[in-house]
């Protein structure tokens, strides 16, 4: 069981959506836990020259941690990241930590309940918390364009509440996800109770898996 002070919470906002080599981050926010307070820093590249910086600074910060906390970030963030390390001769960075995609989890519990396991659906469904005014994903590779040609920080000021909302997000969703590993009875949902028995029964653990089943069986 992992320090929770030796988890780092990443997500990032990029020039595009589809990943690429032309893809890049250009914003890194990170997130983690130091004398029970909650810190959010974010890396940000004011222009394509500074990329080199940020990421260097990544891999200071990378070595400090044993466990990655994000959300798809096996699929879109990391890769993205991996090729911008090994374009600036970073590859160093590299190390033995644990990836935790908490996307993954989400549709191990939520998939039979929730049309979507997007972030902002487990937000609204789960999580039971609303953004309010936030700039929609697709808008912000378009923003920060405009922002490179004027250099106007208000530009991106949505784009850095949007990357802290997502953070804080991933550990709101950490927790619910532990703490339903942990008490799956609790769970007043059918569905969400034979997913989570199926997850059990995968590892083993048949009697908490027959426990499960039989609690969805009576709701």
């Amino acid at each position: 069981k992992p320090n929770i002070e030796r988890m780092l919470f990443v997500d990032t906002e990029t020039t595009g959506l589809s990943g690429g080599t032309g893809t890049v981050a250009f914003l890194v926010g990170i997130g983690y836990f130091e004398n029970d307070q909650f810190h959010i820093h974010q890396l940000f590249m004011r222009d394509y020259s500074e990329e080199f910086f940020l990421l260097q600074k990544l891999v200071q910060i990378f070595r400090e941690y044993e466990v990655l906390v994000s959300f798809n970030g096996k699929s879109f963030d990391m890769p993205l990241l991996d090729s911008r390390f090994i374009m600036h001769r970073l590859r160093e960075y590299q190390k033995d930590f644990y990836h935790l995609d908490l996307l993954h989890h989400s549709r191990r519990i939520w998939k039979l309940r929730l049309d979507s396991c997007s972030l902002q659906s487990l937000e609204q469904h789960i999580l039971h918390v609303e953004r309010g005014q936030d700039i929609p994903g697709a808008e912000i590779p378009g923003r920060y364009f405009a922002f490179l040609e004027c250099g106007d920080m208000s530009m991106v000021e949505d784009i850095l509440m949007h990357n802290q909302y997502d953070i804080l997000s991933l550990v709101f969703l950490l927790a619910e996800i532990v703490h339903l590993y942990a008490n799956p009875l609790e769970c007043t949902y059918s569905q969400d109770l034979y997913c989570l028995g199926r997850v059990y029964e995968k590892v083993g653990q048949t009697s908490r898996a027959i426990e499960c089943y039989r609690k969805a069986n009576q709701l």
